[in-house]
């Protein structure tokens, strides 16, 4: 049971929500060097990772919900980390040179690496080999880089210390590039008496800086929808222990805002509602048809994922390849630019002049058949494409559902995540429509012009999902 819990864990990040696959999280990073006799023999850099980025990791990895990390869930966000860190040397890059030298890059190899939890607080430890001879005017330039922008990092500023007798070790940081320089007492003491950023942060929290980083990168909706998610496995645990109606209703009503602030959050679903129904229209019926169609697709498809995973677990590493995120992203993709290019191409199509015998108004058997409403196949592509990678949250649902056995509960918490998510679909959906009406009402003539715009939003929407398949994040 539990390799199937960690299993769907992963899963959960590879098909993670928008929220996760646009934030970036900051590290603070602290260097301790290995000496052996007179030279380093090892550097060993430990990154702590933000608040934010912890209790997204905490969101998605404890499935026990205990609050903690242990090796087994931390084993598997390591796994993710070493698969993004190895073929990009560990974003890290050293150089050292002697005064006026010329620098020198140092290959990297890696000695060790570990993933730990401590004081609630992501860790990640790297250690690197050295052989560098320790000199007087030695400079030590290390750099934390990540080109494609996953992952920030920042050293702090630290006082200096004595490295060997008569040689100390004084810091020059600069966001995330460090100088180390090997010099001498007296010129360490005039450098620790340099002002330093350590010196104004929160003595309370050596990471206060990193957090009010991140803090920043997130909006009030993403806060409050992690919050509402949390607070949903809380009241399931203590369901299970003493279960009331109430317990159950509560349930429902943070699975329905939870819900609606994850569709409200950042996505594509939004816009490409909006402006589907900006040009084709239609009424009520039609845009809470279309939201109810979203949200049941989207809780079907967390339902079915998490059912046949569970029932098919020594196929598990080949349904939970890395390449699922990609490739089910890569297909919405291509079928959102498919709809929308059939739906331009109809428009400017010629309408055909329709000939028959009856006169317009006859009400026969055969009129009304060949009058009939057809039904809209593209438009359960368009909610298809909205809804194929499941939501996870309602994975998580589902996965606390199984582990307690509460399968009653966790499928209306999944249905009623659904009915919040298909609420935010419908007011999309709506105002994609009144402004359509308005455009038919008072600029006849430019309608078409405004759906034609609309479905190129459509294109340009389906282009952005397929160069987001091929730039997915790191968990």
């Amino acid at each position: 049971m539990k390799a199937f819990l960690i299993s769907i864990a992963i899963f959960i990040n590879l098909n993670a929500c928008a929220l996760c696959a646009l934030y970036s999280p900051t590290s603070h990073v602290t260097t301790e060097y290995e000496v052996r006799e007179d030279k380093l023999s090892g550097v060993s850099f430990t990154w702590a990772f933000s608040e934010n980025f912890t209790e997204i990791m905490l969101q998605s990895f404890d499935i026990n919900y205990d609050r903690y990390l242990d090796q087994t869930e931390l084993k598997e966000i390591l796994r993710g980390l070493l698969d993004y860190l190895v073929p990009n040397d560990f974003l890290t890059k050293i150089s050292y040179y002697y005064d006026d030298e010329e620098a020198k890059d140092v290959l990297i190899k890696v000695r060790d690496y570990d993933m730990s939890f401590d004081d609630n607080r992501l860790k990640f430890r790297l250690d690197i080999d050295l052989d560098i001879a320790i000199k007087m005017g030695l400079v030590i330039s290390t750099e934390m880089f990540d080109k494609n922008e996953f992952f920030y990092f920042t050293f702090m500023d630290e006082k200096s210390r004595e490295i060997t007798p008569n040689i100390y070790l004084t810091q020059n940081a600069n966001g995330n590039i460090n100088f180390f320089k090997f010099t001498t007492y007296e010129n360490a003491k005039k450098d620790d008496n340099k002002p330093r950023l350590s010196d104004v942060i929160n003595p309370q929290n050596e990471y206060a800086y990193i957090d009010e980083i991140d803090a920043a990168k997130f909006d009030q909706i993403s806060q409050a929808s992690l919050s509402f998610l949390d607070k949903i496995k809380q009241i399931f645990k203590q369901n299970k222990q003493n279960p009331s109606v109430f317990s159950l209703f509560m349930i429902l009503f943070f699975s329905f805002v939870y819900g609606f602030l994850h569709a409200a959050g950042p996505g594509h679903a939004k816009l490409l509602t909006g402006s589907y129904f900006l040009a084709n229209g239609g009424g009520y019926t039609k845009a809470l048809a279309f939201a109810l169609k979203v949200g049941f697709l989207h809780v079907l498809g967390a339902f079915l994922m998490v059912l046949s995973v569970f029932f098919t677990l020594t196929q598990t590493a080949q349904i939970l390849s890395k390449d699922a995120a990609k490739i089910s992203t890569f297909v919405c993709g291509i079928a959102v630019i498919i709809i929308a290019l059939f739906m331009m191409y109809k428009k400017l199509q010629k309408p055909k002049i329709k000939w028959s015998a009856h006169a317009p108004s006859c009400q026969c058997s055969s009129c009304k058949a060949l009058n009939a409403p057809k039904t809209n196949k593209k438009e359960w592509l368009v909610a298809a494409s909205l809804a194929i990678v499941p939501c996870p949250g309602v994975i998580l649902v589902f996965i606390l559902a199984f582990e307690l056995g509460s399968y009653v509960s966790g499928i209306l918490s999944g249905v009623f995540m659904g009915l919040g998510m298909s609420l935010v679909i419908f007011l999309a959906a709506i105002l994609g429509q009144k402004l359509n009406q308005n455009i038919l009402n008072k600029y006849k003539n430019f309608k078409i012009y405004v759906e034609i715009f609309a479905l190129l939003i459509m294109i340009i929407l389906g282009g952005f999902m397929i160069y987001a398949s091929f730039n997915t994040g790191v968990f």
